[in-house]
């Protein structure tokens, strides 16, 4: 049973070093996605103040916001590990 887990763990490493060779294309599709939906969010945003004068409580959630936020982190976290904090860390652990 364990020998078969560790199988598929090889299985599963093999693919994400598969994905690691495109991982620029999916940093700029996730970075475009976020500027996509950040455009929509402002714009839906400044059309709920023009209509309503002051900036009614209309506009987009802010749980919208949050996770666009966290979207926009987590995308800028993986842009800068590998040149600059993965070395920072594996000079810390070993």
């Amino acid at each position: 049973m364990a020998l078969a887990g560790l199988g598929a763990t090889g299985a599963v490493f093999g693919g994400l070093a598969m994905l690691a060779s495109i991982r620029p294309i999916l940093l700029g599709g996730a970075a475009l996605a976020l500027l996509v939906g950040w455009g929509l969010f402002l714009r839906r945003r400044a059309t709920a103040c023009a209509m309503a004068g002051p900036c009614a409580s209309s506009g987009p959630p802010r749980r919208a916001a949050a996770v666009l936020g966290i979207g926009t982190a987590l995308v800028a976290l993986a842009l800068v590990w590998e040149p600059y904090l993965e070395p920072l860390v594996l000079k810390a652990v070993w």
